[in-house]
Order: C-alpha cells, then structure tokens, then sequence
C-alpha cells in the first residue's frame, strides 16, 4: 500500500519508522548504562550470585530478565533505585521474591509519585490520586476508614522500597489501639 501511495510518502514514514526505533535504542541504552554504572561497587562474586539466584526464581536468562526490567522502568531515575535494590538482594537485606515485588511497583509507581512516600510514615490521605496509585502498586496499607475517608501507610514493601531502594531511613509510626470504623452507608 505504501509503494502505492508514492515515493516521497513511503520514504517519510520510513523515515519516520527509523527516527523511532534509533530513538528507542538510544533510551535503552541510556538507561541500561545507567544502570549499570550505578552497580560500580558490587564485587564479580556478587554480581555472579545475584544472576544464579535471578536465574533460578525466573526460571529465565537473568540477562533476559534484568534487561526487561530496565526497559520497563520509564525514568531514568528509577535505575539507581532499582541498581539500589540489586545492591541490597546481594547484600542479603532483601530476598530475592522482594527484588522481584519491588523492581514490578518500581515500575508502576511514577517518578514524581516515589517523593510522596515519607507522607505515609503516618495515617495519611492524599486526595490529589497518588494515595490510589500507590496502594495499587502494593506500597501503601489501607490503616482505617473513618468519616472523614480512609487513611493509608507505608506497606512492609513501601518500607523496603525506601530503606534499600532510596536509601531513606523510615520510621513508620505503630498503630495504637483499636481504631473504630464507621459505617459509611
């Protein structure tokens, strides 16, 4: 069809077809150097054993399965976390099914949302939809409901996600008590 619509139109869009695939390369490639850069210290014996683990819980090339991940994530910022989260899997802070339900909410969560995290230290809401999005991407507990709506905190994985991923020192205040919930009907 394309041929038959002339030459100068066919070239343009395989020009344009060429444009963003050299463009797609180039973000890769950006963010998988990223990546790995941020991975300076781990030793070879480190790194070797985080691929046999990866390997063995994916059931997949570790290759595969870290190159998929780093595509997937859409900020470059999000690869020193995820590089973070490589660090602390081969440090033995987290397990490797962690690395695995971090590096999938990492992917989820948006950049600009992952700054929001320490509100949830405590009962809180926000009604802008970050709150939402974060306890779909398994971050945030619901901690009651009340009149006023519900209240959210960070989830064990939310407090993973800040200790080993960003680096943050997170103290998550205990409930106290028996909290009522009201009945909203």
């Amino acid at each position: 069809m394309i041929p038959v619509c002339g030459g100068a139109i066919a070239q343009e869009i395989q020009s344009t077809i060429n444009a963003v695939s050299n463009y797609k390369a180039a973000e890769f490639l950006r963010k998988l150097t990223c990546f790995v850069c941020n991975l300076g210290e781990m030793s070879d014996e480190q790194r070797q054993q985080f691929v046999e683990e990866i390997e063995q819980a994916a059931e997949d090339s570790a290759g595969n399965v870290i190159l998929g991940i780093v595509d997937r994530l859409d900020s470059i910022h999000k690869q020193k976390i995820l590089a973070n989260l490589v660090k602390a899997k081969s440090l033995g802070f987290i397990p490797v099914r962690d690395f695995f339900r971090h590096s999938s909410a990492l992917e989820r969560i948006p950049y600009v949302d992952i700054e929001l995290l320490p509100n949830y230290c405590t009962d809180y809401y926000d009604p802008n939809g970050d709150t939402e999005l974060l306890f779909a991407s398994d971050v945030l507990i619901q901690t009651f409901a009340d009149i006023e709506g519900n209240k959210y905190r960070l989830s064990a994985l939310g407090i993973k996600l800040m200790t080993y991923g960003l680096h943050v020192s997170v103290e998550v205040e205990e409930a106290k008590g028996t909290k009522k919930l009201a009945r909203l009907w």
